[in-house]
């Protein structure tokens, strides 16, 4: 419909085309509409004009191409979610370096913004599964700890985050599931066939990640030399 009321041509912007194109994981709660024509926007739909506007199409729909919807969303997502989305869309092989180059040459709104998420490019951040395996990430980078693989596949199962050189690994525990008598007795037998491979394997909850980072960080520091 917000395509359809902002006329031909038109196509989806800012957050919303992130969204669609899978690098958000939340709708945003205003649609936003790029339109080379002028429209009025209207409740819960935000229209701009945009007079030589370049659409792309994805999942049947029209949107702006990535660096555009980059630019209009640096104001909007934080430095973290930026370079989330940014790690994403290298994942997903959506990103075209010449196009955000470009776009970062423009001088434009968001630029501040969209650069300093590139210069702090974490492509680790697009394998994590969950908030809690990225705020392991961010903490070994805060740390200025090699930054680990998460979810990289050994044997039969995917640990949480590896690091080969050293054949370390670490479990990050979140509580509901890792709580019943079932998913114990799961963990308990991951954990023995990652050690039987010769690798060390540490867990950490959530409560520990959050509370005791120097501490963490400590012993990571000491187990990975």
């Amino acid at each position: 419909m917000a395509l359809l009321l902002a006329g031909p041509g038109a196509a989806l912007a800012s957050l919303t085309a992130l969204w669609w194109l899978r690098l958000l994981n939340r709708r945003p709660s205003t649609i936003q509409v790029a339109s080379p024509r002028r429209v009025l926007s209207r409740v819960g739909i935000e229209i701009s004009h945009s007079k030589h506007l370049v659409r792309r199409f994805h999942r049947g729909l029209p949107v702006v191409p990535l660096p555009e919807a980059l630019l209009a969303a640096g104001a909007e997502l934080s430095r973290n979610s930026l370079r989330l989305v940014l790690a994403r869309a290298e994942f997903e092989h959506l990103l075209d370096r010449p196009e955000l180059e470009a776009a970062l040459r423009s001088g434009r709104r968001g630029t501040t913004a969209l650069a300093a998420a590139v210069d702090a490019h974490l492509p680790a951040l697009a394998r994590c599964a969950n908030r809690f395996e990225r705020d392991f990430v961010l903490l070994c980078e805060g740390h200025r700890l090699p930054i680990p693989e998460p979810n990289v596949r050994i044997g039969r199962y995917r640990p949480d985050m590896l690091w080969r050189h050293a054949k370390l690994i670490v479990e990050l525990d979140g509580r509901d599931a890792h709580s019943t008598a079932a998913q114990l007795g799961a963990d308990a037998r991951r954990q023995a066939e990652l050690e039987g491979r010769g690798y060390t394997v540490l867990r950490f909850t959530a409560a520990e990640v959050r509370d005791g980072a120097e501490r963490i960080a400590a012993e990571l520091r000491q187990r990975l030399g």
